[in-house]
């Protein structure tokens, strides 16, 4: 009778390794990933770019604005877009200040033909 015994109780203890193994296993790519997840979640919360107008003028029906960064990363102007009653502005041209505005800086753009 032990001897019948045997392979089967090693089945059972074998079985049972198994799903405490892959339940382990899973436990540890949720942990992973989720904690990945809120990684990247922060990461690009905080590459978010702050800036405000803080100045606007008009020139021979041209528009002249100033934009200042107040943000904690640099903005670099050839990823900027402009947009007038939801069409994108074709010709905005920087005429002043750094490229890319660091935090904190200044920089002027003419917007033409508006």
């Amino acid at each position: 009778m032990k001897k019948g015994l045997s392979p089967v109780l090693g089945f059972v203890l074998v079985l049972l390794i198994s799903i405490i193994l892959a339940g382990s296993v899973i436990a540890w790519i949720r942990t992973t990933t989720d904690q990945a997840e809120s990684e990247v979640e922060e990461m690009s919360r905080d590459r978010k770019v702050n800036f405000y107008i803080s100045n606007v003028e008009t020139e021979n029906g041209d528009i002249n604005i100033t934009i200042t960064n107040n943000g904690r990363f640099s903005i670099p102007i050839d990823e900027m877009r402009g947009y007038y009653k939801d069409e994108p502005l074709e010709e905005m041209e920087h005429i002043e200040g750094p490229d890319p505005i660091p935090p904190g800086e200044t920089a002027k753009f003419r917007i033409k033909d508006v």
